[in-house]
């Protein structure tokens, strides 16, 4: 392929940005239901909302959301609406040999966005904020319909590809290994490894934190970070414990002065357990126990475990010939575990650094 002229023309030349309209909303959509999807902040199932009797747009567009997962675009063809949650771009006259397609590939909106958690992308940010778009020539200066089509089909394959690999990633981080150890194993109820496993208190809710402000976290469902901070705490020291709800089953181990709430459940060990044994060994026991709906790779997953589940489940402790838990054996076996661990992370860092290589749109 010869070297590619490209012309670099500014999105609000090429494009009439606009955005839905707050009329589309749920008791609406219930009232005046039909075949056309009205088009949201919602991302999964393509996007669609609702379906109602009417369409504001007949044609190819490009939408992006304008909160929650914001500032990614996408194609629309066809008969359709869009909520006021929802950003539209319109073709402007003079500029029919666009491929929205392609077009899609050369802008992102992710680098305007607003806010944490509920992100936001509003239609003012990309109307000012001077966004470029190239655009492929062909030997007589005009846009090149032709090699949009053949960069887009390129540009679907990697994501194809890229959309693949993710998907392995995320299941490699799910892969359960059971190492096979040479010794005498029994299998133990759980609240027998354990001089307790204690539910926490309902009490401590984010309205609670707030009332009570302070430096010590509060740990609930999440397992990645502190329902809040409060003045006071429940444990001290470093412990095992279990979310009940949420994505129930999984493990994190504390270290110092913290509390949970009544979504997970802490474990004091006898001197006798290593609970990062525990923690390889029972997760996977306990995902697989746990009731509800399942999340498709973790995502968007309810279940739940209760406290009298977990204490009953049977969990392998390697035993001495005395009949006492073997702490030796656990703690190699909880250092090779450790080692699986190392080498699963560190694969999966690799993937998403892959997964990150933006390719230069052109190329």
């Amino acid at each position: 392929m010869s070297e590619i002229k490209y012309a670099t023309i500014l999105l609000t030349d090429i494009f009439s940005v606009g955005r839905g309209l707050p009329k589309y909303t749920r008791s609406y959509a219930d009232k005046h239901k039909g075949i056309y999807p009205v088009y949201s902040s919602k991302t999964d199932d393509d996007g669609v909302f609702a379906t109602i009797n009417t369409y504001d747009y007949d044609g190819e567009y490009l939408t992006w959301s304008t909160d929650g997962y914001a500032g990614v675009p996408a194609y629309r063809n066809g008969k359709f609406s869009c909520t006021d949650h929802c950003g539209i771009l319109v073709l402007n006259q003079g500029f029919e040999n666009v491929y929205l397609p392609y077009v899609r590939y050369q802008i992102d909106f992710r680098k305007l966005r607003l806010g944490y958690g509920n992100q936001r992308v509003k239609v003012n940010q990309v109307k000012k904020a001077n966004l470029y778009i190239k655009l492929p020539l062909d030997d007589k200066g005009n846009i090149d319909m032709q090699m949009q089509m053949q960069l887009a089909e390129k540009y679907d394959m990697v994501e194809e590809r890229k959309g693949s690999l993710k998907e392995k990633a995320e299941k490699l981080k799910d892969i359960v290994v059971r190492i096979e150890q040479n010794c005498n194993i029994e299998y133990i109820p759980f609240e027998q490894i354990f001089l307790s496993v204690k539910r926490g208190k309902s009490k401590y809710t984010k309205l609670y934190c707030n009332d009570n402000s302070g430096e010590y976290p509060v740990y609930s469902a999440d397992n990645d970070k502190p329902l809040g901070y409060m003045n006071h705490y429940d444990n001290d020291g470093e412990f095992l414990t279990i979310s009940i709800n949420g994505i129930a089953g999984k493990i994190t181990i504390f270290n110092g002065k913290f509390s949970v709430n009544a979504d997970r459940v802490v474990c004091i060990p006898r001197e006798e357990v290593d609970i990062r044994y525990i923690r390889y060994v029972a997760e996977p026991i306990f995902r697989n126990s746990i009731k509800g709906r399942k999340g498709d790779l973790g995502k968007n997953e309810f279940s739940k475990l209760t406290p009298d589940m977990i204490k009953r489940l049977l969990i392998p402790i390697p035993i001495k010939e005395d009949g006492i838990f073997d702490l030796e054996i656990q703690k190699q076996l909880a250092a090779k575990y450790q080692q699986i661990e190392d080498i699963k992370s560190n694969l999966y860092e690799k993937v998403k650094k892959l997964l990150d290589v933006v390719m230069v749109r052109g190329e």
